[in-house]
Parts: structure tokens; sequence; C-alpha cells
């Protein structure tokens, strides 16, 4: 039904493929203020990953809802409203609702007030995106068809564009569906016209413009849509795994995840090295137990050398990250295995502590939220240490079903006693 509203217009121009970028009918979009990032290609790459899971054809407003104010952590009423903004504006251009909730997500954490990246309001959508190609209330664009680009009308009543109004909740999610909706229409064409890196998905385009310069922001906003169809109750995700004795699953929600840094790495300018691995993530995600077991540790790691102390979560959870040593708050468990060995993980430093020591978990059940309590300069993410008869092993190995490595060729596997501390009682 919502295509009928296309009108279309042949213009005479050559086949896309033949096309020069300085004879299009367009002036090219890109995003100011964003640039890629070397590092972080290398941990990931577009074949890694696999296929994502398909949105629910009918949608219920209340499961929507639900999953919407679970990963953006907003309240009732909040989520209620922009659950109901994604859902009609969706239904309107016929788009993918999990994908404009995962936007809104990662660009601005479900903020509409927010202006970064060379974008605006909730979704971060950059103004220039529409200059030049809305007239008359419709944008307008081109495809390749027959040898030709043809010239397609968007017709956008509702609102009447502005840049003022991308601060606006409700006209922000509006023409996000509507570019949306463009792009997934015309990314095809924009791949053959420009030189792109190689991407999965269009929301690319809708992060970078016409020429896509990396492919891990779109990872991310494609990770924030599984945890939206998980919340849903539509995805499952990964299916536990047996290894070792153990019943493992993943430690974070939309798995596969990114491991950032591996065992051996250097940290403080060479003075040490890195003791686990790190997990792209970002404050406020659920950690979750990799494995059934019984909390070993649940409190605070102080400066110094074997200074962890155990307390209960609601007195953890008041400590200044300013006191906290490395490690932060921090959760360990000992997991139940079946065989001869011994298996500890440890998740560090965590914005808030859920369980308290002594505590039976099951596998996934929440033990805490990502955060990045006793670091100085990194952003938020997840630092997990596996532990196995009392030796520190490189813990994507053992989770490779539930994550993306590539653990760079310069670190050496290190085995390094562990610490005697609370943390191995």
């Amino acid at each position: 039904m919502f295509r009928a509203l296309f009108a279309s217009l042949l213009i005479a121009s050559s086949a896309a493929t033949g096309v020069s970028v300085d004879s299009l009918p367009w002036k090219e979009r890109a995003r100011r203020g964003v640039t890629p990032s070397p590092e972080a290609s290398l941990r990931a790459h577009v074949d890694d990953w696999p296929e994502e899971p398909p949105s629910p054809t009918n949608v219920d407003r209340a499961r929507f809802e639900h999953a919407i104010r679970e990963v953006c952590q907003i309240k009732p009423k909040a989520a209620s409203t922009l659950a109901g903004h994604i859902l009609e504006s969706t239904r309107e251009f016929g788009v993918d609702p999990f994908l404009v909730g995962a936007l809104a997500h990662r660009m601005t954490r479900c903020q509409p007030d927010k202006e970064d990246l060379g974008g605006r309001g909730l979704t971060l959508l950059p103004k220039e995106f529409f200059h030049g190609h809305l007239r008359d209330g419709a944008y307008r664009y081109h495809v390749a068809q027959r040898g030709a680009l043809v010239e397609r009308l968007l017709p956008m009543p509702r609102f009447r564009f502005g840049p003022a109004k991308l601060f606006r909740q409700e006209e922000n999610v509006y023409f996000t569906a509507a570019l949306l909706r463009v792009l997934e229409e015309q990314h095809e064409t924009l791949d053959e016209i420009f030189e792109q890196e190689p991407h999965r998905h269009y929301v690319s385009h809708w992060i970078w413009g016409d020429k896509v310069r990396g492919a891990r922001a779109e990872d991310r906003v494609l990770t924030d849509r599984r945890r939206l169809l998980e919340h849903y109750g539509s995805h499952r995700g990964p299916r536990p795994v047996r290894k070792h004795g153990l019943e493992l699953g993943p430690p974070l929600e939309g798995s596969p995840r990114v491991v950032s840094s591996f065992p051996g790495a250097d940290r403080d300018q060479g003075l040490r090295r890195h003791r686990g691995i790190d997990i792209e993530s970002v404050r406020g995600e659920p950690v979750l137990a990799i494995a059934a077991g019984v909390v070993t540790f649940s409190g605070v790691d102080y400066p110094g050398r074997g200074t962890a102390r155990t307390m209960p979560k609601a007195k953890a959870n008041a400590v200044p990250s300013r006191r906290m040593g490395k490690g932060g708050r921090f959760v360990c468990i000992r997991h139940d295995v079946d065989g001869p060995d011994d298996y500890v993980s440890c998740s560090m430093h965590l914005d808030r502590i859920e369980v308290e020591i002594g505590q039976r978990v099951a596998l996934g059940e929440r033990i805490g939220t990502v955060g990045r309590t006793g670091m100085r300069v990194s952003s938020p993410h997840l630092h997990l240490e596996v532990i196995r008869n009392g030796r520190r092993i490189d813990g994507s190995k053992l989770l490779e079903d539930f994550l993306v490595r590539h653990p760079p060729k310069y670190v050496k596997k290190r085995k390094r006693p562990l610490v005697a501390s609370a943390a191995a009682r």
C-alpha cells in the first residue's frame, strides 16, 4: 500500500554504473563530524556476522514498549510515548521499527535534546541530508532502473521539515523513518556510484551518507536492534553451548559481541599487561552470568594489590568511582562444572552490582550492568576474566560462539598465576 505513494519520473542519464559522481543530479550527502577508526575496523569484518534476525510482521505495542523501556532504560511513560511515535511513523513509511529504536538508543541513549556528530535530536539526524531533496512536501531521490536514473518522490505530508523540529521527538522519528525508507530504496544505487567500504546494511548510509567509510557503526546499531528483538521476545539469541564440562552462554545481550582487547595487551604505557578481555558495550547494559554457579566475590577493588573487598551490593554501589582501584566494582562466579577443572569468571568495571556474595545464579542471569568504574581514560565496556584452575585464560576462546574476535598477532599467550585475593576464594 505504501509503495503506491511513490511517483516516478524517468530522467535522461547514463546507467548508474557509468555515472560520474560529478554529473549526479543531486549533491552528495555526507555527515559532518564523523571519521572512521582504523583500530575499530580491525576488530570485526563484514563476513564475521551471521544473518540478522527478522522483525515480526505485526508488532505488538505492549511488547515493543517493554523492549524500548529495557534497552533505553527510560520510565514507562517515556517508553510508551517513544514506542508510539516509532510505530506510527514506521507504519507510515514501511520501515523496521526495531531499526529506528536501535538508532535512537545508539545515537543518544534515547534522549531527544542532543546535538552531536553533525546531527540533531533523538537520532542525531543531519539536516543536510534533506537540503536540496525536499520540495513541495516530498523527498526527491534517484535510483538506477533499466540503465537509467529514475527520480522518485516520497510524500512527507504530516510535518513540515525544519532544523529546529529535529529536537522534537515525534518529528525526529518521522523524518528518520522517511530517510530510512529512501535509503532502503536507494542503497544499491549508491553502492554502484560511490566508492564504498564493505558494509552489510543500508543503515550505514544513514550514518555516513552516500559514501560509507566504515562498517563498525552499523555493527553497533544492529547489535542494539538484536537487543530490542530479544526483549520483545521474537529473537532468543544464541543457544547455550557445552564446553569443558560447562554450559555456556553470552556475557551480554545481542550476541555476537565484539572483543576490543585481549590478554597480554599493554596497559599503563607498558607497565602492566591486560589480564582479561574487553567487550564493546555501553553503560547500563545488563551483564549476564556466562554459566551457572555461586557468587564468590561481590564488591569493590580499591587501589593497591590485594585490596579488593567484598560487601553487600547496596554498599558497593554507593562507593564513589574516584576511590576505586583499576577493577572498579566487580563480581566473580565459581561455575558449575561437570569435570575436574575449576572455573571462575569475573566481570569488572560494573556500573552497578545486582547480586550478593554466596548467591546462586543461573546461566544468563543478570549480575550487574556495564560501566567504567575504576577506569581513568577508557569508555564503558565489559572487562571479563576467566580463571581455570587458578590461572587466567583467554576467555574469548571459551566464549567464541558468542563473540567476534580477531586477536592481534603481536599479543603472545601468557599464563599468569592468579594473585591470592578475595576474588579467588
